[in-house]
């Protein structure tokens, strides 16, 4: 290795993260929404509704308890984390000699790792697909082709026309082969967007960059464009926590008491009914506050709850602990493996799972008490498997995506620099 290569494997380096704990919040985030997904398809009704909304009166539909299956509050803290991240070093490290590099680097990057393992995820759909296995009923314009040429062409164009369509903001798109995908391909959309902002941005003084955030954050909730207002979000907080005296270590007091109440308060709001919020008894009081069109969709509040949350978490070490845990820790590490896992995992096994356990224990029985058992056994399990399946994706294809992306980033660099030299 040159010592072209030692330098840029150097700058490359990630420097020792105060982010850590986003990583466990991002596993934790990734287990919820597989339970979501659990729950779903048996539960939709108690799920979608709030603690005494008519006959709804279950401990689980409480505020912030409710949050162990509510699936959109953990998408947006998805997006605030990912903003965040990918705002670290350009607010840490804001120097004009090293702005390509920073913001360079993950433009680069961040396809490659995007994409690659759901591309992997979704052939592996193809082939369950084309084994029978893979159930195709209930996912409109997905079905089993008769040849292996036909499923392979029509998945090579799920891959191109759906998870890479990336010119477009339209929600519409079905994503056949794996319905929770549309996180992806917005991850990339706002990521890039965000990086354009850091760049739109460069040299400015903290207190612009900070006023830019808020602003480009309530155009894009305007619009309808949450995700990208959620990865504005993101860079808000790593710019706060960066320039703020509040947030650095040490500091007590106070604003321990104020990330505690943060937390808490951005708890109950992401625990807003996905339908009618505002005429269930403990959020009934919330749509009094704001006349504001956006914030007459649930999501609206959902969404300012992850932002609450995870601002009051960035604020205190002690908060951070839990997330800081081996468990947590491991489960972010898996994270992607889990999001893109769980979906097919569900599919090929959730229902036959549910009733064989169901025959098993009350053949001629269709009671409530019945349903709950097999509920509560077969999730347990279903997530062991899921454990599994997310760790072996993570070792056989999460981190290699990872490290291609790096490759290929050095490759370029290094190719680059050298046809440099060779003018001079």
């Amino acid at each position: 290795m040159d010592s072209t290569q030692i330098i840029l494997v150097r700058k490359m380096t990630p420097p020792p993260r105060s982010t850590q704990y986003l990583d466990g919040l991002r596993g934790c985030a990734a287990v919820v929404v597989f339970i979501h997904h659990y729950s779903r398809a048996y539960l939709r009704n108690h799920m979608e509704h709030g603690y005494g909304f008519g006959d709804h009166q279950s401990i689980l539909q409480l505020p912030i308890l409710c949050l162990i299956y509510s699936g959109f509050p953990m998408v947006a803290i998805f997006y605030v984390i990912s903003g965040h991240v990918l705002s670290y070093k350009p607010v840490h490290d804001p120097q004009a000699g090293r702005l390509l590099v920073t913001l360079g680097s993950p433009a680069f990057r961040r396809g490659i790792r995007l994409f690659v393992p759901p591309i992997v995820s979704t052939f592996l759909v193809m082939l369950a697909i084309q084994c029978n296995f893979y159930d195709t009923t209930g996912q409109p314009g997905l079905h089993r082709f008769d040849s292996f040429g036909g499923q392979f062409h029509d998945w090579g164009r799920f891959v191109r026309l759906e998870l890479l369509s990336i010119w477009s903001w339209d929600d519409s798109t079905s994503y056949r082969y794996d319905p929770n995908l549309w996180t992806i391909t917005s991850e990339f959309q706002c990521s890039m967007l965000l990086l354009l902002s850091h760049l739109l941005l460069a040299q400015k003084s903290p207190g612009v960059r900070l006023v830019f955030w808020l602003l480009f954050a309530v155009y894009a909730i305007q619009n309808g464009i949450f995700e990208a207002a959620l990865f504005h979000i993101g860079a808000f907080i790593a710019e706060l926590r960066a320039r703020s005296p509040l947030t650095r270590k040490g500091y007590n007091g106070l604003y321990r008491y104020y990330c505690i109440i943060a937390v808490t308060g951005g708890a109950y709001f992401a625990s807003y009914p996905d339908r009618e919020g505002a005429r269930t008894p403990t959020f009934s009081w919330l749509p009094s506050l704001t006349s504001w069109q956006p914030f007459e969709d649930c999501r609206a509040w959902q969404m300012l709850g992850a932002i609450i949350l995870v601002l009051g978490l960035s604020g205190d070490n002690r908060l951070q602990r839990p997330l800081l845990s081996p468990v947590a820790q491991y489960l972010g590490r898996i994270s992607y493996g889990i999001y893109l896992c769980h979906g097919p995992l569900l599919n090929i096994a959730q229902r036959p799972l549910l009733v064989f356990v169901w025959d098993f224990f009350t053949p001629e029985d269709d009671s409530n008490a019945a349903f709950w058992a097999g509920f509560f056994i077969v999730l347990p399990a279903m997530f062991l498997c899921l454990l599994f399946l997310a760790t072996a994706f993570w070792w056989l294809v999460d981190k290699p995506s990872t490290r291609l992306a790096r490759w290929l980033e050095i490759t370029c660099m290094v190719t680059e620099v050298k046809e440099g030299q060779g003018r001079h």
